[in-house]
Order: C-alpha cells, then structure tokens, then sequence
C-alpha cells in the first residue's frame, strides 16, 4: 500500500470519529439528558480499548504519512489551493501531535 492511500485511509477513520464527536455536541440542541445519554452510549465504541488503539494508530499514520507527503510535494506546487491544503496538512499535523500528546500523558498519569 503506498503511503498516500495509506494517508487516506486513516484520514478515512479519523473522520469517522470526529463526524460522531461533533454529532454527540450537536445532540446537546435537544437537551442536556439526551446529550448525555448519547455521550455514554457513543462512549462504549470510542472508548473500547481496540477503537482507542485504532485510533491512536490512526493519528500516527497521519502525522508522519502527512509529513512525508509534505515534504515531497511542497517545491512542486504552483496553484493556491493546493498550497493552502499542503499547509493546512502541516498545521493539523502539529495538532494531532499535541493532542496525542495529551491523550498519552492522560493515560500515563
């Protein structure tokens, strides 16, 4: 598998877990008991062991496929919205390194 579909792919499952996060916030319109109660049953999936896991890995995948990415692509780019994903790639990837970092130091104390 080549980096990019690599890349792709778990861009594919990070997206699918941040689509659920903002849908749980979205359901707090309809009151705050129905927001927790989605939140807790949302919370048995993500929080499952093997889904953390798969996400952590997920996020890895993406900081240093990305990284790569950028640094091969980034003298050959000419158009203007292809620079802005270029960048906008490295600012999450800084991001998703911070948060990683959190989630890590969260489990270790």
């Amino acid at each position: 598998m080549t980096i990019k579909r690599l890349h792709y792919f778990s861009g594919i499952v990070l997206s699918l877990f941040i689509g659920l996060h903002l849908f749980n916030h979205f359901w707090s319109i309809f009151g705050s008991n129905s927001h927790i109660s989605l939140m807790e049953s949302l919370r048995v999936v993500y929080r499952n062991p093997v889904i953390e896991g798969v996400l952590l890995l997920a996020v890895i995948i993406q900081i240093i496929s990305g990284l790569s990415l950028f640094f091969k692509k980034r003298k050959s780019l000419t158009g203007f919205y292809d620079k802005l994903q270029l960048w906008t790639g490295m600012y999450m990837a800084f991001f998703f390194s911070f948060m990683s970092e959190q989630y890590l130091r969260e489990d270790l104390y």
